[in-house]
């Protein structure tokens, strides 16, 4: 147990739903220190793009039918939104029409690149459009997982081993350039909520589990009792006092609210519902099969039973339980079995060897508990509570390889590999 873990998520809002939002601050962020002001203008830039869609063109069908099903355009022109000052609709010939304000009927029209993302097939849900206007809770989310570090705005080592996932096996993605479209980082996301939320996710999954549909607000009627049980259950783990202090302080908030906040409350209950709801739809364990993406209506897979039962087995153990149930989960989550069959590698050694070298640094060693996970991703055959000890027992045999450990322990914690070593696992 990481005793930097809270029991769970304080603040949360329906902007912070999608978890592609950590590929997009990632793929504009070195991973050296940045002023505040440089990463905000390059968040920005990217929420502000824009594209020019042929309206004869059946390629961008899909595009405009979202914009129409989200409502963010209609048959009348906008008088404000993002969109303002245009129309779109679609003749009973199926042919797509527009109009702007200040040229009249256009063949054209300007969609920004965020709204060209979620459209894409291969995203579960539309909910949490980020916008120009919403920069800061964009970023904020990163610093929230822990993804970004809030006082140089460079990557954590979270950050490097999502990033490092992505590419691993970014050829097998419908889209690689669109961030929304999950790959192989799902399963170093899923290891960041667990960290930052993982218990108040395992009593919500808990709620919805022999569920076959769920609504939005029977989450956020039950959010005061999943919180409840989140803290209790921390208590019994080694979070600090003052976390479990604070946990217990939230969770009666949480119970004076009615369903649509008050003044005393931290937030409107539907707020600290919607993202976990979809984050667990990006992650395949709800899904809008049937249903309009931009609803707040989810099926509960086959796949979220099996989630609680190893969260509860993982937990129980003690020890790094993230670790543990993140890999677990990638191991088993059948919404995930196309991109596993892109990343199985059975050979140890290989997987080894890959795993550092998708995390090396130009200077320094990796994280040895991160290039586990990816080692333990790489080889299914690794238990996943082993996968430390047999990485370390592997590095200690190959010549030019050594461990270190970390700021306050002589354990090992760091690993370091020369080109020698790396060849000595047959990684070039």
């Amino acid at each position: 147990m990481r005793t930097s873990m809270e029991p769970f998520l304080s603040y949360l809002t329906v902007f912070r739903s999608r978890l592609g939002l950590v590929n997009l601050v990632l793929d504009v962020t070195p991973l050296g220190h940045q002023p505040d002001q440089a990463l905000r203008r390059r968040v920005r830039q990217v929420l502000e793009q824009r594209a020019d869609l042929e309206l004869s063109d059946p390629n961008n069908d899909v595009v405009f039918h979202y914009l129409v099903d989200k409502k963010i355009v209609g048959k009348s022109i906008r008088s404000s939104g993002r969109y303002r000052g245009l129309a779109l609709a679609r003749s009973d010939r199926g042919e797509w029409s527009a109009e702007a304000a200040s040229e009249g009927a256009v063949d054209r029209i300007s969609v920004f690149q965020t709204d060209l993302w979620l459209a894409h097939p291969g995203v579960p849900s539309t909910i949490g459009v980020p916008t120009p206007d919403n920069v800061e809770e964009v970023i904020d989310f990163t610093f929230q997982l822990r993804i970004l570090d809030r006082s140089k705005n460079s990557w954590t080592s979270t950050g490097h081993l999502i990033s490092g996932l992505r590419r691993l096996a970014a050829a097998q993605l419908a889209d690689p350039s669109n961030p929304f479209v999950l790959g192989t980082e799902s399963a170093a996301l899923f290891r960041a909520l667990l960290e930052k939320d993982g218990l108040f996710l395992r009593e919500l999954l808990r709620f919805l589990s022999g569920r076959e549909t769920v609504r939005r607000n029977d989450v956020a009627h039950a959010l005061p009792a999943i919180a409840t049980r989140a803290v209790d259950a921390a208590s019994g783990l080694r979070f600090s006092r003052q976390s479990i202090s604070a946990g217990r302080r939230l969770a009666a908030k949480l119970s004076e609210a009615d369903a649509a906040g008050n003044a005393t409350a931290p937030g409107v209950r539907e707020h600290r519902s919607s993202p976990r709801l979809e984050w667990l739809t990006d992650l395949g364990y709800l899904s809008k099969e049937g249903l309009a993406k931009n609803s707040f209506e989810y099926r509960v897979t086959t796949h979220l039973a099996q989630l609680v039962t190893s969260l509860d087995a993982a937990v129980a153990a003690g020890g790094d339980w993230c670790f543990v149930a993140a890999l677990t989960a990638w191991r088993t989550n059948g919404y995930w079995e196309p991109l596993r069959h892109a990343t199985v590698l059975v050979d140890e050694r290989t997987a080894l060897g890959q795993a550092y070298a998708t995390l090396r640094r130009p200077i320094g060693p990796a994280p040895l508990r991160d290039v586990g996970f990816i080692t333990g991703i790489l080889c299914p055959s690794l238990r996943a509570t082993e996968i430390i000890e047999r990485v370390i027992a592997l590095t200690k045999e190959i010549p030019g390889a050594s461990l270190s450990g970390g700021r306050m322990t002589r354990s090992p914690e760091n690993i370091y590999m020369t080109d020698e070593s790396l060849k000595a696992l047959g990684v070039t």
